[in-house]
């Protein structure tokens, strides 16, 4: 039992001594977002595409910190301190912190960023930067890894180039439903959020947002993942961020957004999509955009009143006659309004 007992205690000191720690950054780090795009290399693969992520800057004395090459955990932050030569050194490999996936720690994956050589060898990524110019500079190779040891590439990103991506008033362009499928094992739903402007300005993804409605029954909701059903949340969310991915009912690609509600999902008659964004202190919306692709977005109806110059239709196609066209008369729900769709609460 003593052998036991030592044998333990050795196995829990070697992994406290050999643990790994993610990069924790300065209490009230200011940052500022660039963006970022390269070719990218995936798992070792020969075919590359197109990489676009926006990474948050920040320094705190001769330390540059900088979240976001990991488009799997945007969370993850690497810090690189300034040479004697001031350019900013992550070295080589550096952690940056376990990806539990589902958060039942049954599928854990480690990240770190590297640089490699010519020969595939890990070596320090080295930046520079000029503050006042708003200036980002790597011309190196750079690797998101998943071994501690040895080369295991997630993707392997290559001819990067960074830009200074400044915070604007802006009107998010439309979002869109891509797809509505319904039938089968696994019903799913794909959204485009696209991150520009209706202007093409480049939209701040730590700002952008977004909203899922459903039609059901004749009645219109915002789709909330409630913290009952969802552990990882402190509280019940109806607008979603961006960035936001839960690996089991929201799965984000880039600008498409997949949603897996199970077999709830088939009940629904109809879904759209809105996207929220606030730059320079302006919260701007879209309309809700629903599948066939109508964005004309629903109307709120509060208070009673007189309808009877507007042409008040069912879900199922019934015109509403004259007497009964006063709010008062109307229950709660979902109808048509000279083509608009109007909610009545």
């Amino acid at each position: 039992m003593k052998k036991i007992a030592l044998l333990a205690l050795i196995c829990v000191m070697s992994v406290v001594m050999f643990a790994k720690t993610p990069v924790v950054i300065p209490e009230g780090l200011e940052t500022e977002t660039y963006g970022l795009t390269a070719s990218i290399l995936m798992n070792g693969e020969t075919k590359t595409s197109d990489f676009y992520s926006q990474l948050e800057v920040g320094f705190a004395g001769d330390d540059i910190y900088i979240q976001g090459f990991s488009t799997d955990t945007p969370d993850f932050w690497v810090k690189g301190t300034k040479n004697a030569e001031g350019k900013y050194v992550v070295p080589a490999n550096q952690y940056m912190g376990t990806w539990d996936v589902g958060g039942i720690g049954w599928f854990l994956y480690d990240y770190f960023l590297t640089a490699v050589d010519d020969q595939n060898q890990m070596i320090d990524a080295v930046f520079t930067v000029d503050v006042q110019n708003k200036t980002l500079v790597n011309n190196q190779t750079l690797v998101v890894n998943g071994d501690e040891n040895d080369l295991y590439p997630y993707y392997t990103l290559t001819d990067g180039a960074f830009h200074f991506i400044p915070e604007v008033v802006a009107m998010p362009a439309n979002p869109s439903v891509v797809d509505f499928v319904t039938t089968g094992d696994y019903p799913w739903v794909a959204f485009n959020i696209p991150t520009v402007g209706t202007n093409g300005e480049e939209l701040l993804m730590k700002r952008l947002s977004y909203q899922i409605w459903v039609e059901k029954e004749g009645e219109l909701s915002a789709l909330t993942l409630t913290k009952n059903l969802y552990d990882y949340l402190t509280e019940d969310m109806s607008v979603i961020p961006y960035s936001f991915s839960d690996m089991t009912d929201i799965l984000r690609g880039g600008e498409k957004v997949y949603l897996f509600q199970g077999k709830e999902l088939k009940t629904w008659n109809n879904i759209g999509v809105k996207c929220i964004y606030t730059g320079g202190g302006v919260t701007n919306e879209t309309p809700i955009v629903w599948e066939d692709g109508t964005t004309t977005g629903i109307r709120e109806i509060e208070k009673m009143g007189g309808v009877e110059n507007e042409n008040w239709y069912t879900l199922d196609g019934r015109r509403l006659s004259p007497v009964n066209s006063h709010l008062s008369t109307f229950k709660k729900g979902l109808y048509i309004v000279n083509g608009r769709k109007v909610v009545v609460k």
